[in-house]
């Protein structure tokens, strides 16, 4: 509430707000969502390489299986790297959440400040890179 009134204070013109009260509820509702978004100590995305170092090293040390097996998990895992590293952070992200950790999409809205379909479209994306043919291969 002091927030509110500090804000208010410091307007230079008041001459241009029509509704006050409209006008307190939305600098309300702005100080609201930043103080969420200050307070959301989670990452606010994950650096695919990250990622692929961590399935790497999980690959190398499966007990039991072939080093065919490795090998090829270690090549199909870098071919997806080299896919996704070209796209922003926060489509990798959306995919890696998503798949990975098994976040849903409103979850994955809220650590990314978007919305649900914009998840959705950034989790098509990443998909649709992933499943493109091979360049340079017929």
């Amino acid at each position: 509430m002091q927030e509110v009134y500090v804000r208010v204070l410091m307007l230079k013109s008041t001459e241009r707000i029509q509704c006050p009260k409209a006008y307190l509820y939305r600098v309300a509702a702005n100080i609201a969502h930043q103080y969420r978004s200050d307070r959301d100590t989670g990452p606010r995305w994950v650096p695919f390489e990250e990622s692929a170092e961590i399935l790497t090293s999980l690959a190398g040390t499966s007990h039991g299986s072939a080093p065919e097996v490795d090998l090829e998990l270690s090549e199909r895992l870098k071919e997806v790297t080299q896919r996704l590293s070209s796209l922003p952070l926060k489509v990798q992200s959306a995919l890696l959440w998503h798949y990975r950790d098994g976040y849903t999409c409103e979850e994955i809205g809220e650590r990314l400040a978007i919305r649900r379909n914009r998840v959705k479209k950034y989790i098509a994306k990443a998909m649709a890179r992933c499943r493109a043919p091979r360049e340079g291969v017929n």
